[in-house]
């Protein structure tokens, strides 16, 4: 049996908790953001790849098919990215194409760089499933 079927439990939880903390993360005011350091595109994009990444890892957890989990990540991921930038003005942060734009490119190095290592080393197959 696959170690992530095993704990998918565990890999769901994980993808809940970094999500909710993302959330809360991206939607302090402004003025109580601490300086990390970074451009604000870097963390978009650092950001959504560690996203990307846990919530592909709970998709391939419960089984979900090559095709159908990259999907489901891609469209998943745009449209929450989108829908983060868009309330991020409620609470007096910036919103910008360019940050969406690092998000997309984030998630798209998650799941290429996460299918390649899947393939390439075949560390992740799914469970055949009966028709």
């Amino acid at each position: 049996m696959n170690i992530l079927r095993r704990w998918r439990w565990c890999v769901l939880a994980v993808c809940i908790v970094t999500w909710t903390s993302a959330f809360v993360a991206t939607h302090i005011p402004a003025g109580k953001v601490p300086d990390t350091g970074m451009q604000d595109t870097s963390l978009h994009l650092v950001g959504f790849l560690g996203l990307a990444g846990v919530f592909w890892f709970a998709l391939a957890a419960y089984g979900n098919a090559t095709r159908r989990r990259i999907l489901i990540v891609i469209v998943t991921m745009m449209i929450y990215g989108a829908l983060d930038e868009y309330t991020q003005a409620y609470f007096h942060r910036d919103t910008s194409a360019s940050d969406w734009l690092m998000d997309v490119l984030g998630t798209l190095c998650a799941v290429a760089l996460l299918e390649a290592i899947s393939r390439l080393t075949g560390w992740w197959r799914p469970a055949p499933r009966g028709r």
